[in-house]
């Protein structure tokens, strides 16, 4: 009977034991199929072909009781079936490795929300595979490869069809890069990734090799121009390294045919003759005349002065010469064919050979004239002593060797050459002022780029140098921007007490450096790539800009900053405070490409409110300049008192009245290798005004901080120093405010941190402490 007891107590056991497994199988499937059916949908939406699930791994748990016979559920008569729950899920997911991480946590966090119906925990394990891409080879390396290559292509065909398509040649363009993926690209600049049209892959390139040959003929100047073009135009990738090849080219086939055509159809030069004399008829007929022995063409114009009746004498004695030779000439040649040819043909042809040479005898005499007229001018021109270099002309002349047509070669003495020289000199600084004024007038973006970097990094100093030159009203209707109207301000208070006085030469100078500027503007401005549609952008100051972004969204004011150039740029980021601008940061770096249209409908959108606010009005009187007049023009301690009264009532005023104001007040503050670099570079008369009118404790500071012997020579240069007026010592402290302006332009000090310490409530001013203020905190370096 016990027997039979324990061994069904022990069936039952196995029974129940079969029965609790199959349940807790049973929850593990039904749970497995519902996650699949949840999932999958989501990948199939957010990852198509690139994510695919793996595993579903499902933990399967007793539930726990939470009635009153907790602990003691065997023990009761009535046995309960056992219940499950799911504690935990867990899912292996494969996914392509050129997904980037940031996509990847994105969708683990909406699948991990998912799973959490089904159970409190939830993982997503990932599995980075490289998904192939059969029958699609868009984005393989090979096809990125052969992408850059036309693209370098076409911009190398464009440069040689326009400069020299029958003098250069394209050999050959090797590219080497490796596959990357989206995540990897972030890290490299821009110029050396090549993105693939579905973004499944990029490329990182390694280098760039474009071979090239040019034509021997081609001068080396030439040679280099076209060179630097290429390598501008292929500045859209790096790294790029040009092996150019030179050597001669033949003589095409075309220029061949076309030679043996004009020698069989003109055997005998006739033609080329008659055109050469037509083009000493339009010289002499123009005044123009050739005396450079180089080959160089110099136009000067000259009056005609000799009569009418010498050039008739002189025309017809040429002339019988003239024919007695041609006679000959004619005797001598038509020998072997007068039998031939009849008379009539041959009186034909000796009239017009006549007539040519007559033709060209003329010429010759008109040009001899002009020449004569011309050094006459030119000796006439150099004032005193042009009577005595005229008597050794002329005593030159007397003594000269006859030329072709009876006319007296003249030897030119060392005075004359010198004054040839001036002016050929002339010509050139005439021709070129003409050409860069052209210049500026179709093409006023580039001039107004080139004169506003001159203003911003060269200083007032510089650039008035070209209000002199060109005159002011060019050059100030080329700055006309809102931006500069302090800068311009200044340089037209510095122009008017200036007094430049520029030999031809020293123009002649400036005026090519300003050449080189353009070209490079020019370049510069060709390669921007800012959008046309926010051009309007252009006549708000950073101010505005600001007011104008900073209520929109995130997104908006990130495409704005990437459209302004970098001064600007600058200038409206550090207006943001706080966690605004790391959110803008933010934005920055995860900036991807935006479609066209979406940017045209934001530039629309500011653009009319620009038009519908009057505050953005850029005619309206700007009040900030006059106010930045007035504290320049303050003493140290009015400034403070207008700035701490402008902080509690107009805190941004303020920010952006110090990160404009310049006065001498700032040197304690510079480091002593900025400092020296301000003074030393100044004339030393400019230098001694500004010493002798500025504040003693700047005088003893920067007497201190200069070298022992160049203190004592200011020192006695000082006492022997009167009184200096206004205008001068006025003069002399704008030179130094602008030297100062130019650090500040070209990022090597900051005026903001500057002047809050200037300004700050608890720092006194230098010359009433005995210490000067840490450098380091507050100086950007260079």
């Amino acid at each position: 009977m016990k027997y039979f007891l324990v061994l069904s107590l022990f069936w039952t056991a196995i029974g129940l034991a079969q029965e609790t497994n199959v349940s807790a199988q049973r929850l593990e499937l039904k749970t497995k199929n519902q996650v699949n059916s949840r999932i999958e949908p989501i990948l199939r939406r957010l990852c198509s072909g690139n994510c695919e699930i793996v595993e579903v791994q499902v933990d399967i748990q007793p539930k726990v009781s939470d009635g009153q016979d907790m602990g003691f559920e065997g023990t009761l008569d009535d046995v309960r079936p056992q219940e499950f729950e799911v504690r935990k899920i867990s899912m292996d997911i494969q996914i392509d490795s050129r997904i980037t991480e940031e996509n990847k946590q994105r969708l683990e966090r909406i699948i991990i929300l998912n799973l959490r119906s089904f159970a409190l925990a939830a993982e997503v394990n990932w599995s980075q595979i490289m998904i192939p891409r059969i029958g699609g080879n868009n984005d393989s390396l090979d096809a990125l490869k052969s992408n850059l290559d036309s693209q370098l292509r076409t911009q190398i065909n464009k440069v040689i069809n326009r400069y020299c398509p029958d003098q250069c040649i394209l050999e050959q363009i090797s590219v080497r890069g490796e596959p990357l993926t989206l995540d990897q690209s972030k890290a490299l600049p821009e110029r050396r990734v090549v993105k693939g049209l579905t973004g499944d892959m990029n490329m990182r390139v390694d280098q760039v090799l474009i071979d090239m040959t040019m034509d021997e003929a081609l001068a080396e100047v030439q040679r280099e121009k076209i060179a630097q073009i290429l390598r501008a135009r292929t500045r859209f990738v790096t790294p790029v390294e040009f092996g150019i090849n030179v050597t001669p080219f033949p003589e095409t086939y075309l220029s061949v045919k076309e030679r043996q055509k004009m020698e069989q159809e003109d055997p005998y030069g006739l033609e080329k003759l008659r055109q050469m004399l037509i083009m000493f008829r339009d010289l002499a007929g123009t005044k123009e005349i050739i005396t450079n022995t180089k080959s160089e063409l110099d136009r000067s114009i000259s009056s005609e002065t000799s009569s009418e009746s010498t050039s008739s004498s002189e025309s017809s004695e040429t002339t019988a010469s003239n024919n007695t030779s041609t006679a000959k000439r004619l005797d001598i040649n038509s020998e072997s064919s007068v039998e031939s040819m009849s008379t009539e043909e041959i009186a034909i042809y000796v009239a017009c050979l006549i007539l040519l040479l007559t033709l060209m005898a003329i010429a010759l005499m008109k040009f001899s004239r002009a020449n004569k007229a011309a050094n006459e001018m030119v000796v006439a021109s150099q004032g005193p002593g042009a009577h005595h270099r005229g008597g050794l002309s002329r005593g030159g002349e007397e003594e000269g060797e006859f030329a072709m047509g009876g006319d007296t070669v003249v030897r030119e003495g060392p005075d004359a050459v010198v004054a040839d020289s001036s002016v050929r000199l002339n010509l050139k600084v005439k021709a070129m002022k003409e050409e860069l004024l052209k210049m500026f007038m179709e093409q006023p973006k580039v001039a107004k780029d080139t004169f506003s970097r001159m203003i911003r990094e060269d200083g007032i100093e510089e650039t008035a140098k070209y209000v002199f030159v060109f005159g002011h009203i060019v050059v100030f209707e080329l700055l006309s921007d809102p931006t500069l109207q302090r800068d311009l301000y200044e340089l037209s208070e510095y122009y008017h007490r200036s007094d430049y006085r520029f030999s031809i030469k020293e123009e002649y100078d400036l005026l090519s450096i300003l050449k080189t500027r353009v070209t490079a503007s020019e370049i510069r401005v060709l390669t921007q790539k800012s959008s046309e549609k926010f051009e309007f952008l252009t006549k708000l100051d950073a101010g505005q800009i600001y007011n104008l972004i900073k209520d929109e969204k995130i997104q908006v004011q990130s495409i704005v900053l990437t459209q302004l150039d970098r001064k600007k740029r600058t200038a409206v980021f550090e207006m943001y405070q706080g966690q605004s601008k790391v959110k803008l940061l933010a934005e920055l770096s995860e900036a991807d490409a935006i479609p066209k249209e979406y940017l045209l409908n934001v530039a629309q959108a500011l653009q009319k409110k620009v038009k519908a606010s009057p505050e953005y009005d850029t005619e309206n009187l700007r009040s900030s300049d006059i106010l930045l007049d007035l504290l320049e023009r303050s003493s140290l301690q009015e400034q403070k008192k207008l700035m701490s009264t402008l902080q509690e009532n107009n805190a941004e005023t303020a920010r952006s009245l110090k990160m404009k104001l310049v006065t001498v007040e700032i040197l304690p503050y510079l480091k002593d290798g900025h400092l020296l670099e301000v003074i030393l570079g100044m004339e030393r008369e400019s230098l001694l005004m500004f010493l002798a009118a500025c504040p003693d404790h700047i005088r003893d500071l920067l007497i201190n901080k200069a070298p022992e012997e160049l203190a004592d020579s200011w020192i006695e240069d000082l006492e022997s120093i009167g009184a200096v007026d206004e205008g001068n010592s006025r003069m002399a402290s704008m030179k130094v405010t602008n030297r100062i302006r130019n650090l500040a332009n070209n990022g090597v000090i900051s005026l903001l941190e500057i002047n809050d310490m200037i300004f700050s409530q608890d720092h006194g001013s230098p010359e009433d402490q005995d210490y000067m203020p840490s450098l380091d905190s507050h100086v950007v370096a260079a």
